[in-house]
């Protein structure tokens, strides 16, 4: 086999591997968005992080939030999601389902954005891995 054709089949099954991994994600976030239940959390706290290979001073840093609220088993959840600007102790409406609060917990409304991501996520790389799975079909035939 050429080894240029091998070269391109490297990145296919990584790829197939995040769109299935963000479609799960997607999945599972709006089952929770359109038949979860509603709990009014608010933001614990706010972090930053560094990015970079080893150097400190690399790029931005990256805003992390913790969002917390209270299951209507009277359960304290805390969870991390990426979402629009927010500040801790802000009020935030939480969708999570009964079965797993932890796992599936999500802020809704204006300053939910996750989902916005994961359909972003499920659409690029499952073009990209379709792109390079027919690409590499028609090198072989």
């Amino acid at each position: 086999m050429d080894t240029a054709l091998l070269i391109m089949m490297l990145p296919l099954p990584v790829l197939a591997i995040f769109t299935v991994v963000y479609a799960r994600q997607l999945r599972s976030k709006l089952r929770t968005a359109r038949a979860g239940l509603v709990a009014t959390g608010h933001c614990v706290r706010v972090y930053f992080t560094q990015s970079g290979p080893g150097v400190s001073n690399y790029g931005p840093p990256k805003r992390n939030y913790v969002f917390g609220f209270t299951t209507q088993s009277g359960q304290w959840v805390e969870f991390e999601e990426a979402v629009a600007h927010q500040e801790e102790g802000a009020p935030v409406q939480v969708r999570y389902q009964r079965d797993d609060p932890r796992g599936t917990a999500t802020v809704s409304g204006s300053h939910g954005s996750s989902i916005v991501f994961d359909v972003i996520a499920v659409v690029g790389f499952g073009f990209f891995t379709l792109l390079l799975a027919v690409g590499l079909l028609l090198a072989l035939t």
